[in-house]
């Protein structure tokens, strides 16, 4: 009881009933309070306690493998925090491109598209679903051999942003297209109606 004193009200009662009932007791990641340099800190340990018998079939004494599992413990719970903090910050940009008046698209490196908020979906005359990962020159095949192709696969291979107004037939529209590279490979565009 003088060696971590500090934890022995937790771990006592454990040892106590083994030696009382000759039962083991097992704690998985139990969280105990060590206290270094006057400072309590979390620690988490995996233990057991298993009776010892003696020849009468007595307990004599107990058994305690131990495994400290704090680092994995605390890394766990760090990664789901920033889990939770992804989530909130998709939710959060999601949330800003869909209040935007640009319509967004976004590919990936095999020009899927990989993102599009509502207002693009509305203005490519879409349901969103049924542009999503869909590849952008089979879903748009018009644009092949146009401006926009042109300056899309420019901006992928150049890694440059690109700016360009077109008329697009099929929609009767003139838009105005910013498309930036993707660090990771594609491209993001966002694009006005301009008409009028």
């Amino acid at each position: 009881a003088r060696l971590w004193s500090e934890v022995w009200s937790i771990v006592g009662p454990m040892l106590q009933s083994v030696l009382q009932t000759g039962r083991a007791t097992w704690s998985h990641d139990l969280l105990l309070p060590i206290v270094h340099h006057g400072v309590a800190a979390e620690h988490y340990f995996t233990f057991s306690y298993s009776p010892m018998r003696d020849d009468a079939g007595r307990v004599g004494g107990v058994f305690c493998p131990v495994t400290e599992t704090t680092a994995r413990v605390l890394g766990e719970r760090r990664l789901q925090q920033l889990r939770v903090e992804a989530e909130a910050a998709r939710d959060r940009f999601t949330r800003i491109l869909e209040s935007m008046s640009d319509r967004v698209l976004v590919f990936d490196r095999d020009w899927r598209i990989s993102y599009a908020n509502t207002a693009a979906a509305q203005f490519m005359y879409h349901r969103l679903e049924d542009l999503l990962d869909k590849v952008y020159w089979e879903e748009f095949p018009l644009v092949l051999g146009t401006i926009i192709e042109r300056e899309f696969r420019r901006a992928v291979a150049k890694q440059v942003t690109v700016e360009f107004e077109v008329y697009y037939t099929p929609w009767q529209r003139w838009v105005e297209t910013r498309a930036y590279p993707v660090p990771e490979g594609g491209l993001a565009v966002f694009f006005l109606d301009i008409t009028a």
